[in-house]
């Protein structure tokens, strides 16, 4: 035999044992040549995956002659692990393999699937008016005059939340793993449930927060959280950016839902936007220190002209009623 003899069938068959003495003597030969080995190993290998699979004593055998060749051989050679491979091993790699591109494939078409945003309804009251709205979750909310009061029709994530312009008490149902958000101007008001009322128009130059039960978190840009507990009162001032706290009585809270207004020691500044929202007019400072005139009162909603001069009184200011204007002095 000469090398050209040697040949994938022949090596094959000296793998299986299945060569003559001669043959098997010329095929170790052959393997003392470094070069050999890309043959002998795409050899071994395309055995291996048709699922020729060896038995113990052939394994042992074939390492025992590759060992003799290795010894014979003047040159190191490197020499890979012997790997045994079967149909059924490789088709369950490429099964897990499969799978594994399906599952990615699956978590890729739902992260890719769009965000439904949630639909919602929008509340406003005109001046003078008061009404009261019911959350799929139960909470209440009654809404002052010349408020709006946005929300969805569903609560459907984590948090329950609402967007309000104007005041509203709030009687929220308690759901631990669910907070009620309230976004209101210059503040966020965060609760699990409880009940207050929040005083937040967007052209105010104060807004407020103040509980009747339970606990409240106020969170306003620039400042931790403050939390308030029942008969509190939390005031902001928008042009400064100043917070003030306060105790108030409890029932002064509902008030406004009575038809009733009432003022202790606060300036006109701070009423006057009430009176403007309730009777539908335009109050006019004619004196800008007029503003700052203090009183206290506890009147009941009647007309324009009974409610002006009882305040008018209690201020020692004037004014008049001109169509839609009041002017103060």
């Amino acid at each position: 035999m000469n090398d050209q003899e040697v040949d994938k069938e022949l090596i094959s068959r000296y793998l299986k044992g299945q060569c003559t003495p001669a043959e098997g003597e010329f095929v170790q030969d052959f393997l003392k040549d470094p070069d050999s080995r890309k043959l002998f190993d795409e050899v071994f290998n395309e055995d291996s995956l048709r699922g020729e699979e060896s038995t113990p004593e052939q394994m042992s055998e074939w390492k025992a002659k590759f060992n003799i060749r290795l010894q014979e051989t003047d040159e190191p050679v490197q020499v890979r692990p012997i790997r045994k491979y079967n149909f059924l091993k490789y088709a369950a790699v490429w099964a897990v393999m499969v799978l594994s591109a399906g599952a990615i494939l699956i978590s890729k078409i739902k992260a890719k699937k769009p965000t439904i945003s949630p639909a919602y309804e929008v509340v406003s009251t005109k001046n003078g008016q008061i009404t009261k709205i019911t959350l799929t979750d139960g909470s209440v909310i009654i809404l002052n005059a010349s408020s709006r009061l946005k929300y969805p029709t569903a609560f459907n994530a984590k948090a329950r939340e609402v967007f309000l312009d104007g005041e509203g008490f709030f009687e929220v149902v308690h759901d631990a793993k669910h907070p009620f958000i309230v976004h209101a101007t210059h503040f966020n008001v965060q609760v699990l449930g409880t009940s207050f009322n929040i005083r937040s128009y967007f052209s105010d130059k104060y807004v407020s927060v103040a509980v009747a039960t339970g606990k409240v978190g106020v969170l306003t840009h620039g400042y931790p959280t403050h939390f308030l507990t029942p008969g509190e009162q939390l005031t902001f001032n928008s042009v400064t950016q100043k917070m003030t706290n306060s105790v108030i009585p409890i029932a002064n809270i509902f008030a406004w839902q009575t038809g009733m207004i009432i003022a202790k020691n606060e300036t006109l500044e701070t009423i006057m936007p009430q009176i403007e929202r309730w009777y539908g007019v335009k109050v006019i400072f004619k004196n800008p220190e007029a503003r700052k005139i203090r009183l206290s009162l506890k009147q009941k909603y009647d007309t324009l002209q009974n409610i002006m001069k009882t305040l008018s009184i209690a201020g020692e200011f004037h004014y008049r009623v001109e169509n839609k204007e009041v002017i103060v002095w």
